[in-house]
């Protein structure tokens, strides 16, 4: 069965005691309301037991990391720390448990303003295609830049085009149209039926313009299981602009801590499994998962060459450097730093509450330069890792690029 199916289930959670599924080819058993990976959960029930428990309790106080909850997460911190070093480590060196790959993609392209005519009509005669097509008021269309827009969905695929530039500044190159992908395996065989359509209706012109298509917005992303962003213990460069925001936003509940969120490469983890939280009638998601996003943002006031004039790459420079060699790089850290005892108990306390609260990031850059050195002591050496997501990354950005540009 798969972890979707569970999810929606009306069946309450206690019902699936002692049951096993299977997500991401490995066996899960559920403790509670979460499901943990079996070869862990076995090694560490007491952990993965008193972890479920106090997420739960948490998000059962008001639906978010309230002030409360953040309480019931310090304390579970504070006594399992080491559990949750060795829980980190784990997932660093073994590759079945994280999930990486591309996940959305915008880039503006000129296709031929005389082809968009007729367009809907042709896409709509597939039959396992559906098509929305709405012009945007004024305000809108004034913060997206575009007039237009078509929607594309097929299966669990959508593909958006924006078409017609509106209100854009003169030092920006007005490219006709934009289209914008979630890619994903799930969505692939979907995306390809709708850019085949979009390959066979604009023909030659397609590939023509692909050559100077502009990514505007590219995101690539790691998925870690088992692990609240809170205990993600890592940091970006000290001197991007950061905040962290762990209340419900839009009455949705989803969790987010932000690293360097003004750069143009900027990174920010979040609580994903609250978004099946609002999906499973507000019960908890089955999965504990901590996302990781690379964010590269074309348009970036700061994303400026030598000469001041505004740098553009192409589809063909998207490539793995392309996010990671630039100054906000990332460190994890061993939560084992509680333990030292170079420590005193106010420095433990404080620490504990911070993390919760402000995530890791925000608590190395607000702490004072003693804590600092003892923090410093603990940072993870991440080199598998990250051979092993640049390879996954690539590998992620060739189907991309071979989906769109391949005839």
């Amino acid at each position: 069965m798969e972890l979707n199916d569970l999810s929606a289930s009306k069946c309450k959670l206690e019902s699936f005691s002692n049951r096993e599924v299977v997500k991401n080819k490995l066996i899960h058993v559920l403790s509670g309301r979460f499901v943990f990976v079996k070869d862990f959960y076995c090694e560490m029930q007491g952990y993965y037991d008193e972890l479920s428990n106090a997420i739960s309790r948490s998000y059962n106080e008001n639906g978010g990391m309230s002030e409360s909850a953040m309480e019931v997460m310090a304390e579970f911190i504070a006594n399992n720390y080491s559990g949750v070093s060795h829980q980190i480590n784990c997932i660093l060196n073994d590759r079945r448990m994280y999930k990486v790959g591309l996940d959305k993609v915008e880039f503006t392209v000129d296709l031929p303003k005389e082809k968009f005519c007729g367009l809907v009509r042709y896409l709509q005669s597939d039959p396992d295609v559906c098509v929305k097509s709405y012009s945007l008021p004024a305000h809108k269309a004034n913060r997206i830049k575009f007039l237009h827009c078509i929607e594309v969905t097929c299966d669990v695929a959508k593909v958006v085009l924006h078409y017609q530039p509106f209100g854009r500044s003169k030092e920006q190159e007005n490219r006709f149209a934009k289209i914008s992908l979630n890619f994903s395996g799930k969505r692939k065989s979907g995306l390809s039926r709708i850019v085949v359509l979009l390959k066979h209706w604009f023909g030659d012109s397609y590939y023509s313009a692909l050559k100077n298509a502009v990514p505007t917005h590219v995101e690539m992303r790691v998925d870690f299981n088992g692990i609240h962003p809170c205990m993600l213990t890592f940091r970006g460069n000290s001197r991007g602009r950061s905040k962290s925001d762990y209340q419900p936003r839009h009455k949705r509940l989803m969790e987010s801590a932000i690293v360097s969120s003004q750069s143009s490469k900027g990174k920010k983890a979040y609580f994903k499994t609250s978004q099946y939280a609002a999906e499973n009638n507000k019960n908890m998601g089955l999965i504990i998962v901590s996302r990781f996003e690379f964010v590269a943002k074309q348009y970036n006031s700061n994303n400026k060459g030598f000469n001041g004039k505004r740098r553009y790459y192409s589809m063909n420079q998207l490539d793995c450097s392309f996010f990671y060699k630039n100054d906000h790089g990332f460190k994890f850290y061993d939560m084992n730093f509680l333990s030292d005892p170079d420590l005193g108990h106010d420095d433990f306390q404080w620490l504990v509450l911070s993390i919760v609260n402000r995530g890791f990031h925000m608590t190395y850059v607000m702490a004072q330069q003693r804590i600092r050195v003892v923090l410093d002591r603990y940072i993870v050496d991440t080199s598998k890792f990250m051979d092993d997501i640049t390879r996954r990354f690539a590998k992620s950005l060739r189907n991309c690029k071979n989906l769109l540009c391949d005839r």
